[in-house]
């Protein structure tokens, strides 16, 4: 009974002991508990909102002669002026003057003492009037005036043309701060979205840092990220406030996207060896030497006058008043000009040579600076790619991330989740501002130039060759069976890790895929265009009736295109069916109708392999890919052979659809798309299933 007893009071001892630090134990569990379903409660809706949407796979940006526009932006109120008006009205003036003066003279003699007695007799009027005209012919006359006439076209002309080249350099300023402004706009948008999540963060992280189940150092790093977005943000904004004050561009009635703006490159070798870059400096030159030789026209130094004048001799007390006429002429040659000058000759010989040097300087100095403005710009392009291989990683990550994230069970994976999307929005930032410059060196290169427009010398780079995953632009089939085998959210994945650009929905009726979100959410992930498949009906006969209720289907589901499928007994030549030529024809009305309705459409056609390609010439720039089906030939040796019929109409999108069954791995078929496909300059593919592409991969790593 004692050892008993004493183990009971032991036990009681224990229990009391210990049960404070239990309780507390307890409750902390409890705090953290409560705690981390209200972290998880405001984060969930912001990894819900987390956005896959690529900002360079948008396929209706801006084509180069938007660039173009956005290059030759101008304010007429900002507008230089040149001399024209000047210069006009000098030629007027010297059109004008023909040389013609009025002159008159006037003169009395007060002392006639030093005459001869009978010349006295003679000069009974010592007043005299003479009144007249002068017509100056050569130097400072009618000839003169119209050389000098001459001298101020040619000035005029140079003027407009040292005007017209320094009318880029003039208008950089306006161009430069529009540009700035609308990267600006686009920046404190993404900057703002920044803000917004990190301050989120930031107060859940130092609750959780009052439970110590974080490092401060990770609250340091969210304070330092969350402080350098708020000192961006205020340079842009005001930056923006100045220009929207001083320049008025809030008011603008277009407004610049420049996420559409594509990036583009200079051909700067074709630029400089352009005869146009050259011709204004070569015609200045031309017209210097003619203002020159018009300068040094012998006629310039000769003086010659016709006179006529009107003579009065005023009676004096003792004297009658005399009136008579009298004409002639004065000449005046310098001996120089008689002698043969050679000097002036030398002199303006010098002259020419001496801008002609000057320009060759100006030219190479010029040429040198776009060069070297090219070089940088080249460096940013460096920097540009290797941003966007930083997206790429980031946006690769977050997939990953997204794709083993069910639910979260600790602090670690939303924020992981979200450090991710923060990275992708600061490298996004960062490509921004590198677009900005690369936009920011093609117009510091326009400004040296007279060119008109850089259109001819610009080519849009293809971003999506830095980020396709694999080789060939892929497109894949998808049928009605694929949703129920497979989870969504599955095949958007997948379809993004394989790199397929359109996914088309095989069934004429596959649309409503996805009853609780709608078929427009379908491929969020994977950012493939979805096409709508439609089976030609060669019995219509209104293409735009057609057409009408297509594009209401096509608006209804957001699809980005459609498919048309011809089958074989739609062209072939029979009794009262249409020929290969006819069925072309009504297709080109049909598309053309479609288009209409809904711009920017990607158009497919699928059609037999045997169609008479010779008959699909009009379909090229209308089509996105031409389909030729070969999935029924189970031979690929006649696969390999059909690049060599394609190949003499590579100006068309054909693409050749593969029977994924035929090859029995996916590294068989890759080397046939690389050997076969790649090597004759196919560079699309469409694979004919979805479920067929997936076994085959499953097969192939359980191997």
């Amino acid at each position: 009974m004692t050892l008993d007893r004493l183990i009971n009071t032991l036990a009681a001892f224990l229990i009391i002991a210990f049960l404070p630090g239990s309780l507390s134990s307890l409750s902390a569990q409890n705090l953290r508990d409560t705690l981390f379903e209200e972290v998880k409660s405001q984060l969930e809706p912001l990894i819900a909102s987390l956005q896959m949407d690529s900002p360079f796979s948008d396929a209706d940006g801006y084509n180069v002669y938007v660039v173009d526009a956005v290059l030759n932006l101008k304010d007429q109120n900002l507008e230089p002026i040149n001399k024209d008006r000047q210069y006009d009205l000098q030629i007027k003036q010297a059109e004008r003057d023909w040389g013609l003066n009025i002159r008159t003279q006037f003169y009395h003699n007060f002392d006639q003492s030093y005459l001869l007695d009978d010349e006295i007799d003679a000069q009974q009027n010592p007043t005299r009037l003479r009144i007249g005209l002068e017509w100056d012919l050569l130097n400072e006359g009618f000839f003169g005036h119209q050389n000098k006439v001459r001298q101020l076209r040619n000035e005029k002309e140079m003027d407009w043309l040292e005007f017209d080249q320094r009318r880029n350099k003039e208008r950089y300023f306006y161009r430069f701060n529009i540009l700035i402004y609308y990267f600006n706009q686009q920046k404190i948008q993404i900057l703002k979205e920044r803000q917004n999540s990190l301050k989120i963060q930031l107060a859940l992280l130092h609750r959780i840092y009052y439970l110590r189940d974080i490092f401060f150092d990770e609250i340091i790093a969210m304070k330092s990220d969350l402080e350098q977005i708020e000192v961006q943000l205020k340079n842009y904004l005001d930056y923006n406030a100045f220009m929207e004050s001083s320049l008025g561009i809030d008011k603008f009635p277009d407004k610049i996207d420049v996420e559409k703006l594509p990036v583009v490159d200079l051909d700067i070798h074709r630029m400089l060896q352009d005869s146009s870059f050259h011709a204004a400096t070569e015609t200045i030159q031309r017209l210097m030497r003619e203002n020159e030789n018009l300068r040094n026209n012998p006629l310039n130094d000769i003086s010659l006058r016709l006179q006529l004048h009107q003579n009065l001799g005023l009676a004096g007390p003792n004297g009658n008043t005399r009136v008579y006429t009298s004409a002639g002429f004065t000449a005046s040659v310098p001996f120089e000009v008689l002698a043969g000058n050679k000097i002036d000759t030398e002199l303006s010989a010098a002259k020419i040579a001496e801008q002609a040097q000057w320009q060759r300087y100006e030219d190479l100095n010029n040429s040198t600076d776009i060069i070297n403005l090219y070089y940088e710009f080249n460096y940013k392009m460096k920097q540009y790619v290797e941003y966007l291989y930083k997206h790429i990683l980031y946006e690769e990550k977050l997939r990953v991330e997204q794709v083993f994230r069910e639910d979260f069970t600790d602090y670690y994976q939303p924020f992981q989740l979200l450090k991710y999307q923060d990275n992708l929005l600061a490298v996004h930032l960062e490509l921004l501002d590198l677009k900005q410059q690369l936009y920011l060196y093609l117009l510091r290169i326009y400004a040296k130039t007279n060119l008109k427009s850089l259109r001819p010398y610009l080519y849009p780079l293809s971003i999506q060759q830095y980020l396709s995953r694999l080789p060939a632009s892929r497109t894949i089939f998808v049928k009605a069976r694929d949703f129920d085998r497979y989870d969504r959210q599955f095949i958007d994945n997948y379809l993004k890790f394989n790199d397929f650009n359109y996914a088309i929905l095989q069934e004429p009726d596959l649309v409503d895929i996805s009853p609780s979100a709608g078929i427009r959410h379908f491929a969020s992930a994977s950012r493939a265009r979805l096409i709508k498949t439609i089976n030609w009906d060669a019995s219509t006969k209104d293409e735009e009736k057609a057409a009408i209720a297509l594009a209401n289907s096509l608006r209804k589901n957001d699809f980005g295109g459609f498919l048309i499928y011809i089958n074989r007994e739609d062209y072939q030549k029979r009794t009262g069916s249409p020929t290969a030529g006819d069925l072309v024809g009504r297709m080109e009305e049909f598309i053309h109708y479609a288009n209409n309705l809904i711009p920017g459409l990607a158009v497919f056609i699928s059609l037999p392999v045997d169609f008479p390609i010779t008959e699909l010439t009009g379909l090229g720039r209308l089509s996105e890919k031409i389909i030729l089906r070969v999935e029924e030939k189970a031979d690929i040796a006649y696969l390999q052979s059909l690049p060599k019929r394609i190949l003499p109409f590579e100006q068309l999108p054909i693409c050749l659809s593969l029977n994924v069954r035929q090859f029995s791995d996916r590294l068989k078929m890759e080397a046939f798309i690389q050997q076969v496909l790649l090597e004759n300059r196919i560079n699309d593919v469409v694979f004919n299933d979805l479920q067929a592409y997936i076994e085959m991969e499953t097969k192939m790593f359980s191997q």
